[in-house]
């Protein structure tokens, strides 16, 4: 993900406040792009859609190539820019089971990060 991806101002469908307004058709298996413009189409069920890769990485790398901790806004614009598929929920579980470290909460990103960094258990990137 690029520099430019992490500081975009507000992804389409994405309000100031951080919500996410219904803006397209329903999500498919198959569909991918930035969580910011998917996040606020409907989702059939038994379907998922995992960031690829996971955002606990993704936001472990860009505090690393930072040097310090990302701020609430950084941590939100990073989910925001992050890449995820559309896929089986089974199948979305499976891969996140086995990448064998905690996830970020993608409805509560700032809380979530705060306590997988304070256990420890941040993805290698």
């Amino acid at each position: 993900m690029s520099e430019q991806e992490c500081v975009a101002e507000h992804p389409p469908g994405s309000r100031e406040d951080g919500a996410v307004e219904n803006t397209g058709r329903p999500l498919k298996e198959g569909d991918h792009g930035p969580y910011g413009e998917l996040a606020g189409r409907t989702l059939a069920d038994g379907l998922a859609f995992p960031f690829m890769p996971s955002l606990a990485a993704l936001l472990d790398r860009a505090e690393q190539l930072k040097g310090a901790p990302l701020t609430e806004e950084q941590v939100l614009r990073v989910r925001d820019a992050a890449l995820v598929v559309v896929t089986p929920a089974d199948v979305a579980s499976a891969t996140e089971a086995e990448r064998g470290y905690a996830e970020v909460d993608r409805a509560n990103p700032w809380a979530s990060w705060q306590a997988i960094r304070e256990g420890g258990r941040q993805a290698e990137a």
